[in-house]
C-alpha cells in the first residue's frame, strides 16, 4: 500500500493514460468482478483481462489490484464525479 496520502491529482493524470479497454478492465475490477467475469463480460479471453490488468498497474503505478482500487477509492465522490463515462460504479443486473 501507498504509505504517502493520495495524490487525486496525480491519479487523475495517470488514468488518462489508459486506454478504453484499460478503463473498463479497471472499473470491473473496482466493481470486485473476478478475472473470468470480466472476460466474459467483455467478450475478451482471461488471458487479455490479466494483460490489462498489468498494463493499468504499471501505468497507474500500483503494486496489486487492491493498491488499484484503494486509489480510485481514495478520490472520493469528488473523484468520482470527476469521472463519471470512465467509472460507471453502478451494478450491473
Amino acid at each position: 500500500m501507498r504509505k504517502h496520502p493520495v495524490n487525486v491529482d496525480k491519479i487523475r493524470n495517470e488514468l488518462k493514460t489508459l486506454t478504453p479497454r484499460e478503463q473498463e478492465v479497471l472499473n470491473q475490477v473496482v466493481l470486485g468482478r473476478l478475472n473470468k467475469e470480466i472476460a466474459s463480460e467483455l467478450g475478451i479471453t482471461i488471458r487479455t483481462v490479466k494483460e490489462h490488468c498489468g498494463r493499468v498497474m504499471e501505468k497507474m503505478e500500483g503494486n496489486s489490484l487492491a493498491e488499484l482500487v484503494n486509489m480510485i477509492v481514495a478520490g472520493g465522490d469528488k473523484y468520482l464525479r470527476e469521472f463519471p463515462e470512465q467509472f460507471n460504479l453502478k451494478e450491473k443486473k
